[in-house]
């Protein structure tokens, strides 16, 4: 049980750093390229806590864990949310840049390579169905065009592809929009704050909910 108490106090606690992590270096960084997949760093752990805790719970009932329909509705569960986290977190998350600034460094990073692209503006719908505005790059290629576009939404601008090779292009211009040398400018960064605020946030919660009664357990 001891065991059991430990491992979810520190799952719980690398979501809290996680997103901290991420606040910090949005706000630090005049340009910051997030790959959306560390979105899995907070995804996980929760996911792995809430398990740990329903067996902590049958463990300390004396139930069988085979036997409990709750305990395996809580695995499918899990396991589908983390399929959706890893469908969802896709592509880049970028700060201190606007959606044409970005498609403009690609498109010349393209054409220094000799690869023909080109720029224009459309509609791209989200895993759920939803239509947005987007910039989209299409790239010519061996007889076949990949799409990489951008869609801006609550100060995020966010870079996708629409194949694991359009990625594969996409994350060859990254460090070049890492490299770049431009003026700090605060409102394209504020989500760094609201990353540190959902940590505060979670940290206060879980030390309610979560981290002082397995603190006691411990003890």
């Amino acid at each position: 049980m001891e065991i059991l108490a430990n491992l979810q106090l520190i799952l719980f606690s690398m979501p809290i750093v996680s997103f901290t992590v991420l606040g910090v270096f949005i706000l630090l960084k005049p340009v910051a390229v997030i790959n959306r997949r560390w979105y899995l760093a907070v995804v996980i752990p929760l996911l792995l806590a809430n398990l740990l805790a329903l067996i902590e719970t049958n463990l300390g009932n004396n139930y069988s864990l085979a036997a409990d329909w709750q305990f395996w509705l809580v695995v499918v569960v899990d396991i589908a949310m983390l399929i959706g986290s890893i469908l969802v977190f896709r592509g880049f998350l970028i700060f201190g840049l606007t959606g044409s600034e970005i498609m403009e460094i690609m498109k010349q990073n393209f054409e220094a390579k000799q690869i023909v692209s080109r720029l224009h503006a459309g509609e791209k719908k989200s895993i759920l169905g939803t239509p947005s505005r987007a910039i989209i790059l299409t790239i010519e290629d061996q007889d076949t065009e990949r799409e990489i576009w951008i869609t801006e939404s609550l100060g995020e601008v966010i870079l996708r592809a629409d194949s694991k090779n359009g990625f594969g292009l996409a994350r060859e211009a990254m460090p070049e929009l890492r490299r770049l040398k431009k003026p700090f400018i605060f409102k394209q960064h504020t989500m760094g704050i609201l990353y540190i605020v959902l940590a505060v946030v979670l940290a206060v919660f879980g030390w309610i909910f979560f981290f002082e009664p397995r603190l006691i357990l411990v003890d």
